[in-house]
């Protein structure tokens, strides 16, 4: 079985037509990775994705595998159905109870722009290619330790093993940024009203974008040092924002994959409050 891997943040304000547009060095790099990724043509797609609280709010798992899923959307994105194949999904989840990593499942999940975003961008229409989406819970304490993704990546990994010639694991989420839209009580509102309280809260947040700490993490990856990325804790993430703690995407997918980045690119982009990174192990 061929693996690879794509890293990458996400902010739905990328989506806003504006004359001079932020952000050209992501763009930039986000385009050549959906070049390569089409080059690559994977059989399967393994979304390590988050969720803002939309749809796991009362009962909230550490990880939830999709048998089937829609668009939430949020944020001008579709609500069409993703191709999930849902005998496969289900295995993986009986393989994953059964080497002892606990996984919820949903046999209709609605997922929001923590997967819907980057899902557009790299790939187009939600049923472009089969996904088996796994939502890390990133957004509503208490979180579980980010050692937990590692061992859920490997585990996937190690499931699917032989299952599909060309496997894609894609974790999307961070960097650096504190989202007003998960706030509690925002995250209450109507859509239309917690996407115009997000916005007004936008000058402030994108001063909390820490770009040391993105770089020391992204040089982590870079290296492929499982290790270190194993021992980072939940405290130490939350220095650099509440929407740092999506980086267990990241860890699920460098994990699966067991190897370093080829690519690397960053830039902090305080239109879209956040520290814009991008790791793959696809050639460039």
């Amino acid at each position: 079985m061929s693996v690879e891997y794509v890293c990458i943040s996400h902010s739905p304000l990328l989506q806003d037509d504006v004359p001079e547009q932020p952000g050209g060095i992501f763009r930039a790099a986000a385009d050549g990775v959906r070049t390569a990724i089409a080059a690559y043509d994977p059989d399967l797609v393994v979304f390590f994705g988050t969720e803002h609280r939309r749809t796991l709010t009362d009962i909230v798992p550490s990880f939830t595998v999709g048998l089937a899923a829609k668009g939430y959307g949020d944020w001008n994105l579709p609500e069409s159905d993703y191709a999930v194949p849902r005998e496969l999904a289900t295995s993986l989840v009986d393989g994953l109870l059964a080497n002892g990593i606990d996984v919820a499942f949903g046999s209709s999940l609605r997922l929001d722009h923590g997967v819907g975003l980057t899902w557009k961008h790299l790939f187009g229409a939600f049923d472009a290619r089969p996904v088996i989406p796994i939502v890390i819970n990133c957004a509503i304490a208490p979180l579980s330790a980010p050692y937990r993704a590692v061992a859920l990546g490997r585990a996937v990994a190690r499931l699917l093993d032989g299952r599909a010639a060309r496997v894609l694991f894609v974790g999307s989420g961070g960097l650096s940024h504190s989202p007003p839209a998960v706030n509690a009580q925002i995250a209450l509102l109507p859509e239309a009203e917690r996407q115009q309280a997000a916005r007004s809260a936008l000058l402030e947040a994108g001063k909390l974008i820490d770009a040391p700490w993105d770089r020391r993490f992204l040089e982590l990856v870079r290296r492929g040092d499982v290790a270190a990325l194993e021992a980072l804790t939940t405290d130490g993430i939350a220095a650099a924002g509440s929407g740092a703690q999506e980086v267990r995407t990241w860890l699920a997918a460098v994990a699966a994959a067991a190897r370093g980045a080829n690519v690397v690119s960053y830039e902090p982009v305080p239109e879209w409050i956040t520290g814009m990174g991008l790791a793959t192990s696809l050639a460039a």
